[in-house]
């Protein structure tokens, strides 16, 4: 019965759309127009390795992982990606999409992982003086489940990439740091045998 009201809404939402489209000029399918921004945000599309340095309050030393991600495109406008890692001897795995909405004149990402169970949203911006995403955030203390501020800055380069994730308060904390570099691929010759 559910199945059935759901097809039921889903139908006449399509049904309304198509007669808004066929009765003015408006058309609720046309693609979204891909800005100047989106270029950044398709630069990250590819495989990459490398490190996940966390800096754990009462360690010593901090914690390096070794990792991976995938980013790949949605049509110009978005990216998707899957990392993968180690935690301490636990295999870890995230997604995020990530993306700009010229709307809110942001940039827009979200992250979810394996070790959570609430989603991050982030909105960033381009700092021209630095040449880097800086994005803004909440997330949970695993410690004290408090709701804390964070704050993240990302610089590309052709080939890598370096993230370094801040924890906000009386003073700024760095609490990660993530450094990437694209894998390189081996193309095979269609010479060599």
């Amino acid at each position: 019965m559910l199945a059935t009201r759901f097809i039921a809404i889903a139908g006449a939402t399509l049904l309304t759309g198509i007669a808004l489209a066929a009765a003015t000029s408006y058309n609720p399918f046309q693609e979204s127009p891909k800005v100047e921004q989106h270029d950044l945000v398709l630069k990250g599309v590819g495989e990459w390795e490398g490190t996940v340095t966390m800096d754990i309050p009462g360690m010593e030393e901090p914690m390096v992982m070794p990792c991976t991600e995938s980013i790949s495109a949605i049509g110009e406008l978005w990216t998707v990606s899957r990392f993968e890692g180690d935690f301490a001897g636990m295999p870890f795995a995230g997604s995020s999409t990530f993306g700009y909405d010229p709307d809110q004149k942001a940039f827009v990402s979200t992250w979810v992982d394996s070790m959570t169970t609430r989603i991050t949203t982030m909105n960033g911006h381009w700092d021209e003086k630095t040449e880097s995403l800086v994005s803004e955030y909440e997330e949970k203390d695993p410690m004290t489940g408090e709701m804390v501020n964070k704050r993240s800055v990302c610089k590309w380069s052709e080939d890598s990439y370096v993230c370094k994730f801040y924890t906000l308060g009386e003073t700024e904390v760095l609490a990660m740091t993530i450094e990437m570099h694209r894998k390189k691929t081996v193309e095979a010759s269609a010479d060599a045998e």
